[in-house]
């Protein structure tokens, strides 16, 4: 899991919105300027930064989900017993939650694009207010019909 810190700030504007600056501004004040990021309280931040993310999740490999377009993944290959798989990134806003058998490095790619929260990038400790436990592996019957759920059927977005 990780933060994408400054989320709408990395993301370039979808429209042209004016401005005159201020006294904070010095000797510029009065002066018109354009800007050119996705500021909060601006009516198409969310959807500019979303934009901007999706372009990076494309070129990263990824495709969303037909049900979600908020749900990420891609095909992988485990390295150590060559077992095929789809990788997930469940982002929602600023927030991302990477399942694949290197989250850490997938993230790090994610990382060169928009930059993390310090510490942010690890095991999820929470994700969209629901907390995580880690119970180990699937034991028991409940377990192994799970997995055979997972086995049997072939879930796909």
């Amino acid at each position: 899991a990780s933060d994408i810190q400054n989320a709408y700030l990395t993301a370039p504007n979808a429209e042209k919105i004016w401005t005159t600056l201020g006294v904070e501004w010095g000797p510029y004040c009065g002066k018109k300027a354009l800007i050119t990021r996705a500021l909060y309280g601006l009516k198409s931040a969310g959807a500019s930064f979303r934009n901007h993310l999706a372009d990076c999740m494309s070129h990263l490999g990824y495709k969303p989900c037909m049900a979600d377009p908020d749900l990420w993944y891609k095909p992988e290959i485990r390295p150590d017993d060559q077992f095929k798989y789809y990788a997930y990134m469940l982002l929602y806003v600023d927030d991302c939650l990477c399942i694949h058998h290197d989250a850490e490095r997938e993230l790090g790619k994610l990382d060169k694009y928009f930059m993390m929260k310090p510490g942010s990038i690890g095991d999820p400790n929470f994700y969209l207010g629901a907390k995580f436990y880690n119970i180990g592996q699937w034991s028991g019957s409940l377990g192994h019909e799970f997995q055979q759920v997972c086995t049997r059927s072939s879930f796909k977005c």
